[in-house]
């Protein structure tokens, strides 16, 4: 249960600041690493829904834990 609940606050935290920080640097401007950018928008995008369905189901990407 602890478990459960640390994902769903990873889980959040990379939804609701992760992935808008990622996605405003990304069309903020022209930066050096845009490529990085885009990279890290895609892993919070996965990491966060991965985790906040871990959180609720119990199930870690399909795999019973």
């Amino acid at each position: 249960m602890v478990f459960r609940v640390l994902a769903g606050i990873i889980a959040a935290f990379l939804l609701l600041i992760g992935l808008p920080i990622a996605v405003y640097r990304l069309f903020a401007g022209p930066g050096e690493s845009c490529l990085w950018d885009v990279f890290m928008a895609i892993c919070s995008f996965y990491a966060g829904f991965g985790l906040a369905g871990g959180a609720r189901t119990g199930r870690w990407y399909n795999v019973r834990a």
